[in-house]
């Protein structure tokens, strides 16, 4: 579990030393401002990885390792520590 929280926009990622098959969680908490985040070696669903925009958000992507340096996502959850 990787736990990431975005004071400022994130232009570029690469993941290393990870093995085929092996499943990594990221949570992404927003701060502030909303942010951006380019993850170059995640294959996201649809496409694009889009996370939540408001203040304090915490969002959850996980991916498995399809390969020695791609992470495709099986999972993600957004808002997860919203108010009700």
């Amino acid at each position: 579990v990787f736990t990431m929280s975005l004071s400022g926009n994130i232009t570029s990622t690469t993941i290393s030393n990870a093995s085929v098959g092996q499943v990594l969680t990221f949570i992404f908490t927003q701060s502030g401002t909303n942010r951006t985040i380019a993850f170059d070696d995640l294959r996201a669903a649809g496409g694009a990885l889009t996370l939540s925009t408001s203040d304090a958000d915490v969002d959850t992507v996980t991916c498995v390792m399809t390969s020695t340096t791609v992470c495709t996502e099986i999972s993600r959850a957004l808002d997860v520590a919203a108010d009700s």
